[in-house]
């Protein structure tokens, strides 16, 4: 008889915490202006507007942002190799069809090399330049 009442508890608690769980946000990779605030179906606006920029490994270049932006930095190329943001401890793979995707809060003033892991060729520059004012 204390048995049946415990499995029967137990299964009410299930029950309770799959509905819990069908009922709250879902959380996991989420687009830029779209995460819930405070107050259910209020967007979060970035703190800044999301600067998009792109590297090829064929025309090595250097690319600027001011401290504080927030950067999507994408690295095409035709190998296959990991791709490495130095002194940002960032690292994304890249192949002939999958350029490497990085998204970087430009927070520290510095020059930060783009290379690639395996052939330690340089693919660029992150220059990240201190905020005006």
């Amino acid at each position: 008889m204390l048995a049946r009442r415990l499995l029967v508890f137990v299964a009410i608690l299930m029950g309770l915490t799959a509905l819990a769980a069908g009922l709250a946000a879902p959380r996991g990779p989420g687009r830029a202006g779209t995460a819930q605030g405070p107050l259910l179906g209020t967007p979060v606006r970035p703190a800044s507007p999301l600067v998009e920029r792109t590297v090829d490994l064929a025309e090595p270049r250097t690319v600027d942002v001011a401290q504080g932006e927030e950067l999507r930095l994408t690295v095409h190329g035709d190998e296959l190799d990991a791709v490495e943001l130095v002194g940002l401890d960032q690292l994304q793979p890249i192949a002939p069809e999958t350029p490497a995707v990085f998204d970087v809060l430009a927070d520290t003033p510095g020059s930060y090399p783009i290379r690639l892991l395996e052939s330690g060729r340089q693919a660029g520059r992150l220059r990240v330049n201190p905020a005006a004012g």
